[in-house]
């Protein structure tokens, strides 16, 4: 379970990072 939520928020992370470089 501790797992899948650091998997998770991982995923979460990258996603807005992704969409920060995007918007610059």
């Amino acid at each position: 379970m501790l797992r899948y939520a650091t998997l998770l928020t991982c995923t979460f992370d990258v996603w807005l990072w992704q969409g920060f470089l995007e918007s610059q």
